[in-house]
C-alpha cells in the first residue's frame, strides 16, 4: 500500500467518513520561519502539502505534468501579496489526513482582468472559444482557439523577459534532436515594433503556384561560420573589376575601365542593402 493512504480501505467506522466536498486554497507563506507550501482546508486548518494529492490522468513516475493551481502568496505579517485559486477538494479516508484536489473552481460569470477569460453568455462564438491564459510580472502568455479552425500563440515579454527556447537534444551528434517544420501553405514570419509595425520580413510563399522567397529588412546579412559574407565577396570582386588591367593590341595597359562609375555605384547600393562588414 502506499504510504500515505493505508487508512483508505480499512474503515472501522461508516459514520466517521467525510465524504463532502469542501473549498480550500494553496497557500505559501513567506517569513515567520516558514517559507513553504501549504493547504488551507474550508475551516482554516493548515495542512502539511504532504497531506494532499492532485487529480492526474497519469498513472506512473515517469510520465505527467507539473500544474500546480495557484497559491496564495502570504506576507510576514499575513497579508496577502498574491491572490491565489480556490480549490475544491475532498477526503479519500475517515479523517482529514489525506485530500484530494479535484482542481480549481471559477464562476462562469466571473468578471476576469483577461477578456479573454470571460464568457459573453449572449455571444455563441464566444462560448465557443477556448483560452489557456498566463499573467505575470515576467510575460503574458495566451494559447486561443476560436472555435473557427484559427489557434493563435501569444507571448509578451516584460521587463527584458519571456523568452522562448525550443531545445532539442539527441544521443548521436546530428543523428536524432533534429526539427522539422513542414507545412503545405505560405510560411510568412514577420518582425514588428511595439506598435505592431513590420520592420523584417521572411516570406515563403508557394500558395500562386510558383515557389517564392522573399527576405525583407533594412540590412541583410549572410555569413558562414569563418566570417566570410556575401557582401564582401561582392565587393572584393567590383574592387578587382576596378582595379582589373587590359594590354591593348598595341602594347598599352588600359585601367580603369570606362564604366567604373556603374561599379561605384553598385558597391554603394551593396552598402546600403547589406551589412557593413
Amino acid at each position: 500500500m502506499i504510504e500515505g493512504f493505508q487508512p483508505t480501505f480499512n474503515f472501522k467506522n461508516f459514520k466517521d467518513i467525510k465524504l463532502n466536498l469542501e473549498i480550500g486554497y494553496f497557500a505559501y507563506f513567506e517569513g515567520n520561519g516558514i517559507d513553504e507550501l501549504k493547504f488551507c482546508d474550508a475551516y482554516q486548518k493548515v495542512h502539511d502539502v504532504s497531506r494532499v494529492a492532485l487529480l492526474t490522468t497519469e498513472f506512473d513516475i515517469d510520465n505527467g505534468e507539473k500544474r500546480l493551481p495557484k497559491p496564495y502568496y502570504i506576507n510576514p505579517d499575513y497579508s496577502i501579496k498574491e491572490f491565489g485559486a480556490n480549490i475544491l477538494y475532498s477526503f479519500v479516508d475517515s479523517f482529514d489526513a489525506n485530500i484530494v484536489v479535484f482542481g480549481a473552481l471559477t464562476s462562469v460569470v466571473l468578471f476576469n482582468k483577461d477578456a479573454k477569460l470571460n464568457f459573453d453568455t449572449k455571444n455563441y462564438k464566444s462560448l465557443i472559444e477556448k483560452n489557456i491564459a498566463r499573467n505575470n510580472d515576467n510575460r503574458y502568455y495566451l494559447v486561443s482557439e476560436d472555435g473557427q479552425g484559427n489557434l493563435i500563440i501569444t507571448l509578451k515579454g516584460k521587463n527584458n523577459n519571456g523568452n522562448i527556447t525550443l531545445l532539442l537534444k539527441g544521443d548521436q551528434s546530428q543523428a536524432n534532436g533534429n526539427l522539422i517544420l513542414q507545412l503545405n501553405g505560405k510560411l510568412n514570419l514577420q518582425q514588428v515594433d511595439d506598435e505592431g509595425n513590420q520592420i523584417a520580413q521572411i516570406l515563403l510563399d508557394n500558395t500562386s503556384g510558383s515557389a517564392i522567397m522573399n527576405l525583407q529588412a533594412e540590412k541583410l546579412s549572410l555569413q558562414n561560420n569563418s566570417g566570410e559574407t556575401l557582401k564582401k565577396i561582392l565587393v572584393d570582386l567590383i574592387t578587382a573589376i576596378n582595379t582589373a588591367t587590359w594590354i591593348t593590341p598595341g602594347g598599352d595597359v588600359v585601367s580603369p575601365p570606362l564604366n567604373k562609375a556603374a561599379f561605384d555605384e553598385i558597391t554603394t547600393r551593396l552598402n546600403d542593402f547589406m551589412d557593413l562588414q
